[in-house]
């Protein structure tokens, strides 16, 4: 009995779908006269009953056996709403093949025929769900509409359609266009169309070869696909990497090779443990480094013609923080390009660099870039402690910028070698204030007593952040009971 109650509610619903169309609703049976609340419902003008003037008030159920829906009464000055869209919408899901057809048709002649752009709008949207068979009408649309909202509606609609060589013809046609909306809302369209493939391969050597791209949003749009899509595009990019002749696509597919096969590393956990971090059970775990993507970024930082190239190859490389890639970003210390020395310094933080000390400390203490000094003292920090770190460090406390004195200090400090002793406290009188600063911790980092007096000495630098971190570095000692005080107290 529930059955048959819900499959008759159903079927009053489905009725209702398509007698309360706005403008379009014909008269109800006599025997459903006095059917509950019929008080409510809106009169409907003579005019608008006879079926033969409005094709949308002819439009069948889902269950209709037959219809006097025509195209040919096709009214173009009418304002065909949202509901009269989505009846036609519903027989083409779910009515009989003839019906069907000739809802979709209508939903057709609306696009092409109406005067009214916002008709045209809902059919172009009405007809993403058949947007194979109306390939044609949307098409035109998009290229000719007078209205961008209906170009805008077309183009949406093609997304949902398998690539054919005349859609693709058709869209990659658009990305010339002089509308600058239009031509991102169909390059957006071309790439769901390439990927509504079943088999995604076509798809991925498709978004591959458009890399590099240097009109409008393209490139950016491409890599982010291709990221969202995950290792599976790995073989596309790396083809492109090795074998492109244009090095902006080089660059673009090594950039996402980088951001693909990034993942945990050993000097990531290193630094994990050394600031104690932490993370919640519920949070996903970064996974390994993906290492397929290892040999192709380690010959393109190598010997890739492009600078561009090469500095971005560096940076996936660091991402990896891999051994085998030290030596060679040792040699891109030396690189002629600011870039790519900075990115390979920068990789040297998380790959383990003490096959590379050398190259490093020349780096610190002779590049020509401050950005490069600093970044290779940053990378010398994590090496082991050895004379040539030492040494390195201690030369580069004289360094003419303020930026590199500070990441040396802060480096001696994480070395821990009593040998900077000397070095560190020359840098208590410095003129920046942040470089005093990390002098003061490092040096409360190494834990010598002998540098108490040199500690006392400052904490009444005008600084308070100075003086507090020498206060702080004395109690460590247990040399300090009491508060020293900042600038103004003794």
């Amino acid at each position: 009995m529930r059955v048959r109650l819900a499959l008759l509610t159903s079927l009053a619903v489905t009725a209702l779908l398509v007698l309360q169309v706005t403008g379009c609703r014909e008269q109800a049976p006599e025997e459903t006269a006095q059917a509950p609340h019929e008080e409510h419902a809106p009169d409907v003008p003579e005019a608008d009953v006879n079926a033969n003037e409005d094709p949308i008030a002819s439009a069948p159920t889902a269950t209709a056996q037959s219809t006097a829906l025509s195209v040919d009464s096709i009214d173009p000055n009418k304002h065909y709403g949202e509901p009269d869209l989505q009846t036609l919408t519903f027989i083409v899901m779910n009515g009989e093949p003839e019906d069907a057809a000739k809802a979709m048709n209508l939903m057709k002649a609306l696009l092409r025929e109406s005067n009214l752009a916002e008709v045209r709008r809902s059919a172009a949207a009405s007809l993403a769900i058949v947007a194979d068979q109306a390939t044609t009408e949307l098409a035109a649309a998009a290229h000719e509409d007078t209205d961008a909202d209906v170009r805008q509606a077309a183009l949406e609609a093609l997304g949902s359609a398998t690539p054919k060589p005349e859609l693709i013809a058709s869209l990659e046609s658009l990305l010339d266009t002089s509308d600058a909306t239009t031509r991102s809302r169909a390059l957006a369209t071309l790439i769901s169309v390439q990927f509504n493939q079943e088999d995604k391969a076509p798809a991925y050597r498709w978004a591959a070869s458009q890399l590099g791209a240097t009109h409008d949003d393209v490139n950016a749009e491409i890599m982010m696909k291709l990221h969202q899509q995950g290792p599976a595009v790995l073989p596309a990019c790396i083809d492109v990497l090795e074998t492109s002749p244009d090095a902006n696509a080089r660059q673009a597919a090594a950039c996402v090779i980088g951001l693909l096969c990034a993942g945990t590393n050993p000097r990531q956990q290193e630094f994990a443990k050394l600031s104690k971090a932490t993370q919640k059970e519920e949070t996903r775990k970064p996974g390994p480094a993906n290492l397929v993507g290892l040999a192709p970024l380690e010959k393109a930082a190598a010997s890739d013609p492009s600078p561009e190239v090469r500095a971005v190859a560096a940076q996936g490389l660091g991402y990896l923080g891999q051994a085998s890639s030290a030596p060679i970003m040792g040699r891109a210390l030396h690189d002629d390009n600011e870039e790519v020395r900075w990115w390979a310094a920068t990789a040297l933080i998380t790959i383990p660099a003490d096959a590379v000390a050398t190259d490093l400390a020349s780096t610190a203490t002779g590049d020509m870039s401050s950005r490069v000094r600093r970044a290779a003292v940053r990378a010398m920090g994590w090496l082991k402690p050895g004379p040539v770190v030492t040494e390195a460090m201690i030369e580069v406390t004289h360094d003419s910028s303020a930026e590199v004195r500070r990441a040396a200090a802060v480096q001696l400090g994480r070395i821990g070698d009593p040998a900077a002793l000397g070095a560190l406290a020359a840098l208590f009188d410095d003129g920046d204030e942040d470089v005093r600063w990390a002098a003061v911790v490092a040096m409360g980092k190494l834990g010598d007593p002998s540098a108490a007096p040199l500690l006392a000495s400052v904490v009444t630098d005008a600084n308070p952040m100075v003086a507090n971190a020498a206060e702080t570095a004395l109690q460590k000692m247990g040399i300090a009971s009491r508060r020293y005080g900042t600038r103004g107290e003794r």
